[in-house]
């Protein structure tokens, strides 16, 4: 002890320089004896605090590997014990809510995930540039997304804003200013079109006169030729002097307007697909639908209205014309005051001249399989049947407003839900199966046509098994695009205004849609009713998709991504 005592005092003596020089010598050589007798101890040290830190590194990674052994139990069970620590909050309460809001959070998360990875397929396979989605479940918008290009050469990327050709939908959106008129009376079913149309001339069937409806002309049974036009060559034995089929006469004579033929050989030109159907690639401006009839009024019917089905665009042209006259108002004028109704901001008329922001390009591929811009087209020859643009929002807002319309009920009057755009009764009617309207999806199988929808009506529920919920649908095909809107009606039988029976149905039963949910499935978190037992509307799920190709078949990728939106409330 006084060794070291000693030795602070002649360190203190050392700083200020007053150390005689014998004992600056005697502390040099006790400092370079400790260092020497200490050097042991030294790596001693050395030595427990590698072993300390070693420990450390073990323990920080065995946390990691439980932290993440963790998170991944998780999320394979639904989060439902993600929030375990907040448990004492809901004791002695009704934990449900709390238990639900994670799954559902989990659930909504899985469904999109897997929902976007069916998107890129979808997309890979059909090589096209870009392609969008949009998804609602009981009227709140879940999930909305694009992917790709919707200008190539500019490298403009695909959003859910992106506004896109939306082909036939173009019909669906024609058929409720249809039920519009009908509701008010403006616009009778059942007459004869020449009674609306006087330009349109009254039609012969193996020498007989007929009568077309717009009741006929809405599912497609009026008779109206489609684009093609080789039906001509093969009907009757009507001939003329010199042997020539009258019939293709008339046909010739009235198509001399139409400068289609250049834009077949702008196709052809550019590489594009050849094809008879030159009609798809009108470039005429016509200055009103009736004007627009000359493409077709004076050709024969393909068969007596009324007989069978067959789908034809330029038959919604000619319902248009009586959407004109009954509303005692141009068509498109028209048609735009029921967009603003229904709240449709983005979806407007095909027409090159008006900027439209945030327009997609519409691309097609050559005989070799390459990408190249589809020719320029015009489409006032079939506002009605394939003529507007739209977004995917868009037409997820138009299904829940038509699924609610159709879902509305007395006890939703009574519970002091507003009514909606159109009247249950027109709604079942329009989504009411036609018997004679069978008709295809491509691969997908045989379904029925409505008026402006086709539909798969609510198959037998049977015990478990998974519950068949009816699909109202309309896909399109236009230059450049393809699109799908599909309806998955999931009201239960006794909150939705049934229709009556129709005689002759043979539908058949909806496939692949999973159970019905069971009450409180979805908190309000996420903006989905809580329970099928309430008054809140629509109850189902709405699927809107557009890519920026041609030819692409859409319905069986809508039918699995409501499926799995099915599932979030499982």
């Amino acid at each position: 002890m006084l060794r070291i005592k000693s030795s602070l005092v002649c360190l203190g003596r050392l700083k200020s320089g007053n150390l005689k020089p014998a004992r600056q010598k005697f502390l040099k050589s006790y400092s370079s004896g400790a260092r020497t007798s200490g050097g042991g101890g030294q790596r001693w040290r050395t030595q427990i605090v590698c072993a300390l830190g070693g420990g450390l590194a073990v323990g920080v990674g065995l946390v990691a590997s439980l932290w993440y052994s963790r998170s991944r139990k998780v999320a394979l069970v639904g989060l439902e014990e993600a929030a375990c620590h907040e448990k004492h909050r809901w004791r002695g309460k009704d934990a449900s809510p709390w238990r639900q809001e994670v799954g559902a959070e989990a659930g909504l998360q899985e469904a999109v995930r897997r929902s976007r990875d069916l998107l890129r397929r979808v997309k890979d396979e059909a090589g096209s540039p870009g392609i969008v989605v949009a998804v609602s479940v009981d009227g709140k918008l879940l999930w909305a997304e694009g992917m790709g290009y919707a200008d190539v050469e500019n490298r403009l990327p695909c959003t859910s804003k992106s506004v896109h050709r939306i082909a036939s939908i173009s019909k669906s959106l024609t058929m409720t200013a249809v039920a519009k008129l009908w509701e008010e009376g403006k616009l009778d079913l059942d007459k004869p079109i020449q009674h609306y149309v006087p330009e349109f001339p009254e039609k012969e069937v193996d020498g007989k006169k007929v009568e077309i409806t717009t009741r006929q002309l809405v599912s497609h049974l009026a008779g109206i030729r489609h684009y093609s036009k080789d039906y001509i060559e093969k009907l009757g034995n009507q001939t003329d002097k010199d042997g020539a089929s009258k019939l293709a006469q008339d046909s010739k004579t009235s198509s001399k307007n139409d400068k289609t033929n250049d834009a077949t050989k702008t196709m052809n030109n550019n590489g594009g697909k050849d094809t008879k159907e030159t009609e798809f690639y009108v470039t005429k401006d016509y200055s009103s639908v009736v004007d627009a009839l000359e493409l077709f009024k004076d050709d024969p019917l393909r068969h007596k209205p009324g007989s069978k089905y067959y789908y034809t665009t330029h038959g919604w042209t000619l319902v248009s014309a009586v959407v004109d006259a009954a509303a005692d108002e141009d068509f498109l004028v028209y048609m735009k005051k029921i967009f603003k109704d229904l709240g449709l901001t983005h979806t407007v008329p095909d027409e090159a001249s008006p900027l439209i922001y945030n327009r997609a390009r519409g691309y097609t591929k050559n005989k070799k399989g390459r990408l190249i811009n589809v020719p320029a087209v015009n489409l006032s020859h079939k506002w009605a049947g394939g003529g507007f643009l739209s977004d995917v929002g868009d037409l997820v807002q138009f299904g829940n407003a038509m699924l609610y319309s159709y879902q509305y009920t007395n006890k939703h009057r009574d519970a002091g839900l507003l009514p909606g755009y159109l009247k249950p009764e027109t709604m079942k009617a329009i989504w009411s199966p036609v018997p004679l309207a069978k008709c295809s999806s491509g691969t997908n199988g045989e379904y029925m046509y409505a008026m402006g929808w086709q539909v798969h009506e609510r198959g037998e529920h049977r015990g478990f098994c998974p519950e068949k919920h009816q699909m109202v649908w309309h896909l399109g095909g236009a230059v450049g695009a393809s699109s799908a809107l599909l309806v998955v009606n999931r009201g239960k039988p006794d909150t939705v205004s049934k229709s009556e029976p129709v005689a002759g149905d043979t539908t058949q039963d909806v496939s692949g849609l999973g159970d019905a949910p069971s009450p409180n499935d979805l908190s309000e978190k996420w903006g989905v009713s809580s329970s099928h037992d309430s008054v809140s509307l629509p109850e189902g799920i709405v699927v809107a998709m557009i890519v920026n190709v041609d030819d692409v078949s859409l319905f069986k990728a809508a039918v699995e991504i409501a499926q799995e939106f099915q599932k979030v409330h499982c």
